[in-house]
């Protein structure tokens, strides 16, 4: 039972889907990051069990998927311990109660159907779970050491930014990738030095720096450059070729939400990154 279970773990929504068995393969990877098993969790949804078949179905459905699931694990050769469980319940209510006592709750996030609906059970757990959340597509894992990629992070630095930061940095010495910094806030010009906006801009470029120095330290060998735009967003549109994975904070809402159904669109192939959302009171 979800209630029951305290030890911390990576959990992983199970649901048949290959965007499903992505996230379960990445979150691989997490956990041993972390140091903690790998959950899997398939919910057999309460609400379609109308008979004792139709319950007894799900059943088998949700141990295949929960196999299949593992066996992709198993193939990476990862060193993670998997755990398997089928619970039945609401697969929203459930996951978001798993994320009570995870470090990490990994969801898939396959493609829309076409003139479908434009929510999701990834863009519910990104907006509610009580930790944070990796969003994955199908085709995440097919290339996970592609060549030209990166990390890219969203960081103004408030005081939570510096938690996102610190999970970037961490994402990209665990995926061997660069990081790259973007920046929304305007740099400081000369004319705007004598200012309040001026020297707040001037405060939060100097704490851009310190910060990074800092974190150099901790994570050294990562290849890092900070980017400056107008509009995240934009840039990853224009970059999502060359972006692995993008990391930002949850306060982020209208960007989280935009990210996810860009890696669901099927008219952008090549949107293939992940979003990881942090929650910094849960780090």
């Amino acid at each position: 039972m979800v209630d029951g279970h305290i030890a911390k773990s990576v959990v992983v929504g199970i649901d048949g889907s290959r965007a499903a068995v992505a996230a379960a393969q990445w979150g691989a990877d997490e956990a041993v990051g972390h140091a903690v098993p790998l959950r899997l969790v398939h919910v057999i949804d309460r609400n379609r069990g109308f008979t004792p078949d139709v319950v007894k179905a799900q059943s088998l459905v949700a141990a295949a998927a929960l196999q299949d699931a593992r066996a992709a694990v198993e193939a990476t050769h990862t060193p993670v311990k998997v755990e398997l469980e089928s619970i039945h319940g609401d697969p929203g209510t459930v996951l978001l109660q798993a994320s009570r006592s995870a470090v990490l709750l990994c969801v898939g996030s396959p493609k829309a159907a076409p003139h479908g609906p434009s929510d999701s059970l990834a863009a519910n757990m990104a907006a509610s779970a009580h930790c944070s959340v990796a969003i994955v597509p199908a085709t995440q894992y097919s290339d996970p050491k592609r060549a030209g990629c990166r990390i890219a992070a969203l960081v103004n630095f408030s005081t939570a930014d510096q938690d996102v930061l610190q999970e970037a940095m961490e994402e990209a010495q665990l995926r061997a990738f660069p990081l790259c910094v973007v920046r929304t806030s305007q740099c400081p010009s000369s004319d705007l030095v004598g200012d309040r906006q001026g020297i707040e801009r001037s405060h939060a470029a100097a704490a851009v720096e310190e910060s990074l120095v800092n974190w150099r330290r901790y994570y050294p060998g990562i290849e890092i450059n900070i980017v400056h735009t107008d509009q995240f967003l934009r840039y990853v549109t224009m970059h999502q070729q060359s972006i692995r994975s993008v990391v930002l904070g949850a306060e982020y809402h209208n960007e989280v939400a935009q990210l996810i159904e860009l890696t669901r669109s099927r008219a952008l192939r090549d949107a293939d990154f992940s979003v990881y959302v942090v929650r910094s009171q849960h780090l």
